[in-house]
């Protein structure tokens, strides 16, 4: 998700930098546009492998994530034919704390795969320069990555809430599969924490997009 806007903005920047940024000048004027071509091609080369191994590592994390959740029940949290025989709501604060505990080791796992993208910039067979651009390109694009975990932790939260909020009220019911509230405020607040995971479902899907837009107009 996050790669490949990034890996194709690092390519437009760097490619900017040979150009304008300099290639060596102790060649003659003969031998220069073939050795440039030379230098560019074992580049693109190492953003290949670059961009392989960032997107291997960013969908083997997210996988295992979504695996995870999965596992925890977090699909069915909010089914009331599951609620109505959740006695006190046990189960589903089990489903809450599995699932907080799979972000932890996503969100753990990300941060270990950023630190392994920029050893691997580091490692790469490019000009101290080109490394340099590189590294500020990819730190500054991550804040987008940052912002979907915090939205992500958010989400949990508010789940959490509902949670708690009926857990601790009587004042509900589940009838023909649907949950009922005796109380109106008890719905507002629930309500209210819905709507809020809501906008932030949303905001992924404006930043999935975002990142995707990106990588389609660079790759024109």
């Amino acid at each position: 998700m996050k790669t490949i806007g990034y890996v194709l903005l690092l390519l437009a920047v760097i490619v900017v930098a040979r150009f304008v940024g300099g290639a060596t000048g102790r060649i003659s004027a003969e031998e220069h546009t073939d050795t440039a071509s030379r230098e560019m091609v074992h580049f693109l080369e190492e953003m290949e492998r670059f961009q392989r191994d960032s997107i291997t590592r960013g969908t083997a994390a997210r996988n295992s994530y979504m695996s995870d959740l999965t596992a925890s029940g977090w699909d069915s949290l909010f089914d009331p034919d599951r609620m109505k025989s959740d006695t006190g709501l046990s189960d589903s604060k089990m489903i809450i704390s599995k699932a907080k505990a799979a972000f932890e080791n996503y969100k753990l796992q990300v941060l270990v795969d950023m630190d392994a993208s920029k050893e691997q910039i580091r490692s790469l067979d490019i000009s101290d320069k080109e490394e340099e651009v590189m590294l500020s390109s990819f730190v500054s694009g991550s804040s987008n990555n940052n912002e979907i975990l915090a939205l992500e932790e958010q989400a949990l939260t508010r789940a959490e809430q509902i949670v708690s909020l009926l857990a601790s009220s009587t004042s509900w019911t589940v009838e023909n599969s649907r949950v009922v509230f005796s109380d109106d405020s008890l719905r507002t607040e629930v309500s209210s924490h819905f709507e809020k995971i809501n906008e932030i479902s949303h905001r992924q899907q404006e930043l999935q997009a975002a990142a995707l837009n990106k990588s389609s107009t660079n790759r024109g």
